[in-house]
């Protein structure tokens, strides 16, 4: 079982694999967070643009 450890812990095989799963879900929960904060933004602005257009074709 230590021969076992000792070579898994040498063997950096799956190494890339690894870095580009870590730098992938990076980037999905980027552009998560950016995609629901501009949305929240969005939503909110919604009925004061729409008040600021109902205005200005009046």
């Amino acid at each position: 079982m230590k021969r076992f450890l000792c070579r898994f812990r040498r063997d950096d095989s799956g190494a890339v694999t690894s870095d580009w799963v870590v730098i992938s879900v990076g980037i999905i929960l980027f552009a998560a967070a950016t995609i629901f904060s501009v949305r929240t933004y969005t939503v909110a602005l919604g009925p004061a643009i729409s008040t600021e257009i109902d205005k200005q074709m009046n």
